[in-house]
């Protein structure tokens, strides 16, 4: 017999002549149809009974042949519509799946499981809104082993017990996975001695990937009782999106061969030796590793802005165990609680990181301005040494006028880059670069690690200031190796769709504000969407709803564009110590230094970077994902405190089953609508509802919301509605 998808064979040959099972002759039947067909009408084409059918159906859904629609009628799949992607999860645990294209498309499971961060195989219906079916997962359980441990919240244990088939064995628990997919699952937990209860979480050990409507079964590795132990959802979320591997610092013969690459740098006879020159670097207060300084002079009637960055490639060389591991990680990971360096902190916080007083490697990208404009620029390997490490905190108090900690020394260079700065965000906004406002929050931590204090990231003149130069360097190297022919990792973003667009016209006209994006979007258009929302009580909604409706940018081997910012090349080249694609940059910078662009090394990078810059994007992906739901994970842990409290807050949100707001605190949260006075049905765009008796609630509207509980297995906080504005 010859197998084909099913873990039944399917075709038989029997005395020469074909003979097909009820699998094929189904599968057959489907693809011949032009819509979709339900199992009864099936089962009456071929002559037999709906309930021969179930199993073959399920067969052939699990294999990615067939897909169900929302009717719960089936259609065959067309590979020709079929791709791969990366699965991803919002803050609200909403799965996503992104696609090498840039698109981030809602995902369905309709049988088969994927976990956060899977590569998986996707069919995509010719459907509005587009949503991804899930048609296949990898063979291998995440990371790549037989079995996988999984954290989970145990729910609902009064429910009756189901029974294995043919056993007596009880199958008592739900369980619903931490933070990964949305989805609970019947579980016999072996080596369990005792009774667990709703809220505890458990740790298992699974060999076989879940399906829809199966019994799982776990073997017991640990139980905690304490479901607000936040170091627990830590823990977890680390482990699903791979973080929790620990990158072994330097021995002892690594750490020789870094500091002799050192020593032989500083001595390199094509290295500009700028140590004379007056620089300095500008961070946060906790920075320890500090990939730019920047330099303000003039010459000859000229304005030289310099812009210093940390050469890592001189010591992250090809091919070695360090460059491996980075380019595995892909970028740094910042969460609340710890910072995941992508590069040994030998490297990252010493070595290549531009402390002040210390003579460093750097790669020196040089530009003369005028009125706000690069007119010529030089980019060349540099030693410099940093006169001072300034913060933010204290530049932005001598900028606003105040007692400030600066060297006096320096007052009068960081006033003159404040000018310089400005002249360039005026030329930033007159090509009508989109200039979103920051809704980054920090967090302050007690000693147990809890968030005691949710504040938000205001820029400062200071923050603005590095933003500008590191923007404006960026795009001088991108044009250069555009220019050059040297090949690049750009760093691009494409046109929003234009259904998303229509969705935020229609959400701009609900909230009282007639913007029309036009039928080919320019980034004008979103930077007038800002200006008109400057006004409105829903304007952090309104740009938060914008920001969303932006397509995902990533990076690319081929210079397309960066539609945000309004250029026609674009690279990162400012940030080699936390990204990898900065650190291709610079290598791909380095063969032009040495002569050596037309070399086999030179064209092997080139040839590899399609797929880099791929791979490159996914880890970023991941880290963002990570950082968000990290960032829900601590606002929930916050309102622990605050049950029974009241708030105010915006309506930022409406689905199915619940109404969300985001407070002014930061924290956001669902109002289930059973929780509601009234039944409410909600218009097609999802933007308000009406109830039976005419009150309305919509996006945009000010509400007031009493916390009734709050999980950190979701994590999500509940409200109950108090009042409407």
């Amino acid at each position: 017999h010859k197998d084909t998808c099913t873990k039944y064979p399917t075709i038989f040959y029997y005395k020469e002549q074909l003979i097909l099972t009820i699998t094929d002759k189904l599968y057959t039947c489907i693809k011949k149809q032009s819509a979709p067909r339900s199992d009864r009408w099936l089962a009456k084409q071929l002559k037999v009974k709906t309930r021969d059918i179930a199993k073959p159906l399920d067969e052939l859904e699990d294999c990615g042949r067939i897909y169900r629609t929302d009717t719960g009628d089936y259609r065959a799949i067309n590979e020709k519509y079929t791709y791969n992607g990366r699965v991803v999860l919002t803050a609200g645990g909403r799965a996503y799946v992104w696609l090498p294209d840039g698109r981030e498309l809602p995902l369905e499971m309709p049988r088969r499981v994927a976990f956060a961060g899977e590569e998986v195989r996707v069919f995509l219906p010719k459907v509005e809104p587009p949503t991804a079916l899930l048609i296949r997962t990898p063979d291998k359980l995440p990371g790549g082993g037989d079995s996988m441990e999984l954290a989970a919240a145990v729910c609902d244990t009064e429910r009756p017990p189901l029974y294995r088939e043919g056993d007596e064995q009880e199958i008592r628990y739900l369980l619903s996975p931490l933070g990964n997919i949305r989805r609970l699952f019947r579980c016999e937990i072996d080596g369990l001695d005792t009774e667990l209860q709703n809220g505890d979480i458990v740790r298992v050990r699974i060999s076989e990937r879940p399906m829809r409507g199966d019994i799982m079964r776990a073997k017991l590795v640990q139980i905690e009782r304490n479901a607000n132990a936040l170091s627990v959802f830590e823990d977890a979320l680390e482990e699903r999106y791979d973080l929790t591997v620990e990158r072994p610092e330097p021995d002892e013969n690594q750490l020789k061969m870094l500091k002799s690459l050192q020593e032989q740098g500083l001595s390199e006879q094509n290295r500009h030796d700028l140590r004379d020159s007056v620089c300095f670097t500008i961070d946060g207060d906790t920075a320890k590793d500090f990939d730019d300084a920047i330099s303000l002079r003039t010459s000859g009637g000229n304005t030289i802005l310099g812009v210093h960055i940390a050469d890592v490639s001189h010591f992250v060389r090809t091919g070695s165990p360090i460059d491996g591991e980075a380019y595995r990680r892909g970028t740094s990971v910042y969460l609340p609680w710890r910072t995941i360096h992508m590069l040994p902190e030998t490297l990252s916080c010493d070595l290549c990181s531009l402390m002040p007083d210390v003579d460093r490697l750097a790669i020196t990208c040089e530009m003369r301005i005028e009125h706000g404009h690069e007119v010529d620029y030089d980019i060349f390997p540099s030693v410099i040494h940093s006169n001072a490490r300034l913060t933010y905190n204290e530049v932005n108090k001598l900028l606003a006028g105040e007692p400030s900690a600066v060297p006096s020394e320096l007052h009068g260079v960081l006033n003159d880059m404040r000018t310089l700065a400005d002249e360039l965000a005026d030329v930033r906004h007159a090509r009508g670069a989109i200039n979103f406002e920051s809704s980054e929050v920090e967090f302050r931590l007690d000693d147990g690690g809890m968030p005691v204090e949710i504040i938000q990231r205001v820029q400062g003149k200071a923050e603005s200031l590095i933003e500008e130069f590191m923007l404006l360097a960026n795009e001088c190297v991108a044009a250069h190796m555009q220019k050059n022919g040297l090949g690049c990792v750009y760093r691009i973003h494409e046109k929003p769709a234009r259904e998303d667009i229509a969705r935020l016209e229609e959400l701009a006209t609900n909230l009282g504000i007639k913007w029309r994006a036009g039928n080919s979007p320019e980034p004008r258009a979103f930077q007038r969407l800002i200006e008109l929302s400057e006004d409105i009580p829903a304007k952090a909604l309104l740009q938060t709803s914008a920001l969303r409706t932006m397509t995902k940018a990533r990076y690319s081997e081929k210079p397309i564009g960066h539609f945000g910012l309004a250029l026609r090349d674009y690279c990162h080249f400012t940030s080699p110590i936390r990204r990898y694609p900065d650190l291709l940059v610079h290598r791909l910078l380095h063969f032009s230094f040495d002569g050596r662009a037309d070399s086999g090394s030179c064209h092997k990078l080139q040839q590899e970077l399609p797929e880099r810059a791929a791979a490159c994007s996914a880890c970023e992906l991941n880290a963002a994902a990570a950082e968000r739901e990290a960032d829900n994970l601590l606002k929930c842990a916050y309102m622990l405190s605050h049950v029974g409290e009241e708030f105010a807050g915006t309506i930022s949100g409406i689905c199915s089953w619940a109404i969300f707001a985001s407070l002014d605190n930061y924290c956001e949260g669902a109002i289930p609508l059973r929780t509601l006075d009234e039944y409410y049905t909600a218009d097609e765009a999802m933007t308000r509802m009406v109830s039976d008796s005419g009150n309305v609630l919509e996006i945009g509207m000010r509400v007031h919301v009493r916390v009734e509980s709050v999980s950190l297995a979701e994590p999500r906080v509940y409200f109950t509605l108090t009042d409407v504005d």
